[in-house]
């Protein structure tokens, strides 16, 4: 968002210091507050992407949302690139597009090479028109309709299932249809997270998804791995 306000000069100075170019021109997204491209103009305008804040203010209007293609590009490739490095398995790394789910955000996000976390059937269509893969899009969601569940069938996404009553409507649909869903299940772990006890996790995991896994086998489901946050 965008303030126009007017600003003195010790202020104007004071928020100089916030310019990537300031900041040792980190060249991570995560280590700026402001877009990586953020310089001042001849004016001393901001300006992002070379873009004068203050003339797409005038020309769109205020409050404005700017996002800046080289900041979010940037991102995606240190994420997957960090993965890449110093995680020895596979891994996809995930854009949460309940931060900004909109067709230009999901096209770049996917052509950078990251999934996509959905959460309802407005943003699973948006990433799906984007363009992305429907292997890489992952539905999440507490309370999915059976109208969104059934969409999921039909474009083929990953679904995270989150309870019982989702996992026994997912299998009827998938009965109905004819078809082996590609699923995760979301569980919580009754373990502490300090310490991390990384033994006692793998036998609670172990344990607790064989009465799933067991009923997955029968409703044609796929289990491609656990969700969990601990």
């Amino acid at each position: 968002m965008v303030s126009t306000s007017s600003l003195t000069n010790a202020e104007t100075l004071g928020s100089r210091r916030y310019l990537p170019q300031a900041q040792g021109a980190s060249p991570s997204p995560n280590q700026n507050l402001l877009p990586l491209t953020a310089a001042l103009t001849a004016d001393d305008h901001l300006s992002v992407g070379g873009c004068d804040v203050v003339a797409l203010v005038e020309q769109f209007g205020s409050p404005l949302y700017i996002l800046d293609d080289h900041t979010l590009r940037a991102a995606c490739r240190q994420y997957r690139q960090g993965f890449e490095r110093y995680y020895p398995g596979e891994a996809l790394v995930l854009y949460a597009s309940k931060a900004w789910s909109c067709l230009a955000v999901c096209a770049i996000v996917a052509a950078e090479g990251l999934g996509i976390d959905v959460v309802s059937a407005g943003e699973l269509l948006t990433a799906t028109e984007a363009g992305a893969n429907p292997d890489t899009l992952y539905f999440h969601g507490n309370n999915k309709s059976t109208d969104e569940l059934a969409l999921a069938l039909d474009i083929g996404c990953r679904i995270v299932v989150d309870n019982w009553l989702e996992l026994k409507t997912l299998g009827e649909l998938a009965t109905q249809q004819g078809k082996r869903v590609p699923v995760l299940l979301r569980i919580t772990p009754a373990l502490s997270a300090t310490p991390m006890n990384t033994s006692a996790l793998a036998t609670w995991i172990a344990s607790s998804a064989l009465t799933q896994s067991k009923l997955i086998r029968c409703l044609n489901f796929w289990l491609l791995n656990l969700s969990c946050s601990v």
